[in-house]
């Protein structure tokens, strides 16, 4: 579940992570530290499907995102990359555990 409230505000970032035509929901918290990706099942109910993390103290990757400035990098993955600038965001299955990445240049 995302963790925003009415006291709590997010953004929310259409785009397809996994190339099947179909957008991914991504839900940047008040934090905007760990990004939650959200994705609709067939049944047309929305579950987290996985995360990724943002560089700690850095706007300019959160501003990237939120206007837009980013393309996807397909990894052998489930979902595609993200890659903002120099920087590329690898969206984490829910249990997996990775470091955090540098803040863009």
């Amino acid at each position: 579940m995302p963790r925003c409230s009415a006291k709590v505000s997010c953004d929310a970032i259409l785009a397809d992570l996994d190339g099947d035509g179909h957008s991914e929901v991504l839900i940047i918290g008040d934090q905007s530290l760990f990004v939650q990706v959200f994705r609709e099942r067939a049944d047309h109910i929305w579950t987290q499907e996985g995360t990724f993390q943002l560089p700690f103290n850095c706007p300019a990757a959160l501003s990237r995102l939120r206007e837009g400035h980013f393309e996807m990098r397909p990894p052998p993955y489930r979902f595609n990359d993200i890659q903002v600038g120099s920087v590329l965001f690898h969206v984490q299955d829910v249990f997996d555990v990775r470091q955090a990445p540098k803040c863009p240049t």
